[in-house]
């Protein structure tokens, strides 16, 4: 059976840009993941221009 520590440690490779909205309220989150591999950047750094 996993514990935290080893859910924590879980990695799943992601591309392009996801984007998950959360409400706690009165608060709106938007929690965004931007591919991280290198190869990935040129993907999403248009997104702070």
């Amino acid at each position: 059976m996993p514990n935290d520590d080893d859910i924590l440690g879980v990695r799943i490779p992601t591309t392009g840009i996801i984007s998950k909205d959360f409400q706690f309220f009165p608060y709106h989150l938007q929690i965004v993941d931007v591919g991280g591999q290198k190869r990935e950047r040129r993907k999403w750094i248009h997104c702070f221009d």
